[in-house]
């Protein structure tokens, strides 16, 4: 999935469209709960640099929560990574370049949005 296809998921199954709360990053998108308005998901641009990559450029990631043992259990999966800028023992951080298949990531979607409703 891509930025694109993450949106339009979050949009079709929770009514829910993001936001960008940050003025300057305008490529953040934050999808909050309707009610309490946590975060269950934040995707942004990183440098594949700050992902511990040797990678020149960069990708866009989801973060998402999730619990420890799952974080735990996909930590060394490509495409995971600990949670860029958010707390990494209850957040991960996912790819949206290719490497992670749709169903794994509308899963962590789901766990997120349930783990964070109020």
């Amino acid at each position: 999935m891509n930025r694109c296809e993450v949106d339009s998921y979050i949009g079709k199954y929770y009514s829910i469209k993001g936001d960008h709360p940050f003025e300057k990053y305008p490529d953040t998108t934050v999808y909050r709960h309707p009610y309490g308005q946590k975060w269950f998901a934040v995707v942004m641009p990183v440098p594949w640099r700050r992902l511990g990559k040797d990678i020149d450029g960069h990708v866009y990631i989801m973060n998402v929560k999730t619990s420890i043992d799952v974080i735990t259990s996909f930590l060394g999966d490509v495409g995971f990574f600990p949670a860029y800028h958010m707390n990494k023992s209850h957040w991960i951080s996912i790819a949206l370049d290719g490497s992670v298949s749709p169903d794994k990531i509308k899963w962590f979607i789901n766990v997120s949005y349930s783990l964070t409703k109020k």
